[in-house]
């Protein structure tokens, strides 16, 4: 199996104090230049809805305002839809926490909702498009075929056809 922990930034080392079960405990936030020296800690904890979890980070005081926050975020937005093979990540923050609602939103979240004080963010995983990619090649290959039998209109249906099928069985399998 390939090792997945560390998660890797640019600056910045998240690794699972309990690699066995992340989806229930503390990571620890640390530098790359200063691995056993914690800056911070993040939680990522699986929710009861197929596909969906949810993250929250706290930097020590003295590295806020250096943007670890937005690096965090999106790392562990990286992680979650590839090796941990979620669809949706969701973030809150207090409506008034400025710092964290700009990481959030510099790390592609998108804000969701105010309730109760608290602004409510998530980010979901891009739907693959080979669909569209496999229909505008079913659309030449369709023309050259067509070309080719002396019909145009069944090479063209053929070619989107095939195109078309050939797309939606590679988003179906991308998409899981």
């Amino acid at each position: 199996m390939k090792k997945i922990f560390p998660v890797v930034t640019d600056r910045l080392l998240l690794q699972p104090n309990n690699e066995e079960d992340f989806w229930n405990g503390e990571w620890t936030v640390s530098l790359k230049s200063e691995p056993d020296k914690a800056i911070g800690t993040l939680n990522l904890t699986r929710s009861k809805v197929p596909g969906e979890a949810s993250v929250s980070v706290e930097l020590e005081p003295d590295q806020r305002n250096k943007g670890y926050g937005s690096e965090i975020f999106y790392a562990i937005s990286l992680f979650a839809f590839g090796p941990a093979k979620m669809k949706e990540l969701y973030a809150s923050c207090p409506n008034d926490n400025r710092i964290c609602k700009r990481a959030l939103e510099n790390a592609k979240y998108i804000f969701r909702e105010n309730k109760d004080g608290m602004d409510h963010y998530s980010v979901r995983k891009d739907k693959a498009a080979w669909t569209g990619l496999y229909v505008c090649i079913g659309f030449l290959g369709g023309l050259i075929l067509g070309i080719l039998i002396s019909n145009l209109v069944a090479g063209m249906v053929i070619g989107l056809l095939a195109g078309f099928l050939i797309g939606r069985f590679l988003d179906s399998r991308e998409n899981r």
